[in-house]
This record gives structure tokens, C-alpha cells and sequence, in this order.
């Protein structure tokens, strides 16, 4: 017999952040960066202040695009997602600092939001 061990829970996000990244890679030109961010727990308290030391900062949105030099960025939630203290504070600091910030719960709607902010999107999405 196996021994039993414990899974790691799939959080949402995840899988709402992959299907977004899939239809980005095909989506978006050269003329447009962009990168999703992993901010998965830290395994321990060292590792949590060894991030924190080298700049890590939390409440980061999960995905950055920077198009024409503007920076923005879209937090990816489930549909009955919320933004933590920390988030909150966060993205009002990037939007203080001239950044956009989106929360989105689905390709459909991260697509709206680039095209709101006038990101050129190349190809049409079917549903």
C-alpha cells in the first residue's frame, strides 16, 4: 500500500491565470511586454524573509504589461474571489504612481480591459 500523503490544493487563479497566458502568447505583438508572476507561499518563514529582503514585494498584481511606456496590471481572481488588505493597498500605490490596475475573473474579461486600455489585441477570440 502507498503511503498516504496530502495534495496541494489547486487554487482557481491558477487555472484562470493558464488560460489566459495560453490566449496571450497568441494574442499579443512583440510591441507589447508582458509576464505573469508566481506568488505562491513561501515554504517557510526564512524563505518568506529571505524574499522580503531582496525586494519581493506582496500584493503584486498576477499579471504586468507595460504597452507605450504605461505600465499596467491585472489581478486574476476566481468568481467569488475578493482582494486582500495588502492588495488593496498595493495597487492604490501603482495607480498613485501613474500604473493601471484591473481585477479580472476570465479571459473574456482580461481581454475587455486590454482593449479599454487601448492594448492592440491581434487576433478575435471565439467563444
Amino acid at each position: 500500500m502507498r503511503p498516504f500523503r496530502l495534495k496541494t490544493p489547486r487554487v482557481p487563479e491558477h487555472d484562470i491565470q493558464e488560460q489566459v497566458c495560453r490566449v496571450l502568447r497568441l494574442a499579443l505583438g512583440s510591441e507589447v511586454f508582458w509576464s505573469s508572476l508566481d506568488h505562491a507561499n513561501a515554504r517557510n518563514a526564512k524563505a518568506g524573509a529571505m524574499r522580503k529582503a531582496r525586494g519581493v514585494r506582496a500584493g503584486l498584481p498576477d499579471m504586468e504589461f507595460v504597452f507605450r511606456g504605461q505600465y499596467h496590471g491585472i489581478e486574476l481572481k476566481a468568481a467569488d474571489g475578493a482582494l486582500s488588505p495588502i492588495q488593496i493597498e498595493t495597487h492604490s500605490r501603482i495607480k498613485t504612481a501613474g500604473g493601471k490596475i484591473a481585477t479580472c475573473n476570465s479571459v473574456e474579461t482580461v481581454l475587455e480591459k486590454l482593449r479599454e486600455w487601448n492594448i492592440p489585441i491581434r487576433v478575435r477570440i471565439a467563444a
